[in-house]
């Protein structure tokens, strides 16, 4: 039997594993953050379909500005109605 089709509750949480994993998980966290921060980020490429990724919210979004984000503006009734 495959162990992940195993039901949960054969399993023990080992609170030294769990911390272990959550302070290594952190640290890629960080390496990352660094990585993407150090990047000019008209440079930066996440994926191969960024840019129609963009494209295709510019199109829905044309007047949107990124730089702050304005919580009020993208709950308002008119914006909500079109995502």
């Amino acid at each position: 039997m495959d162990v992940l089709s195993r039901p949960a509750e054969e399993f023990e949480n080992v609170q030294t594993l769990e911390t272990m994993w959550a302070m290594k998980a952190f640290e890629h966290a960080e390496i990352y953050f660094n990585i993407l921060c150090s990047v000019d980020p008209r440079l930066l490429k996440l994926t191969p379909v960024d840019d129609t990724i963009y494209k295709i919210f510019r199109e829905e979004f044309p007047t949107l500005d990124v730089r702050v984000i304005n919580e009020d503006e993208l709950k308002c009734t008119k914006v909500m109605e079109h995502y």
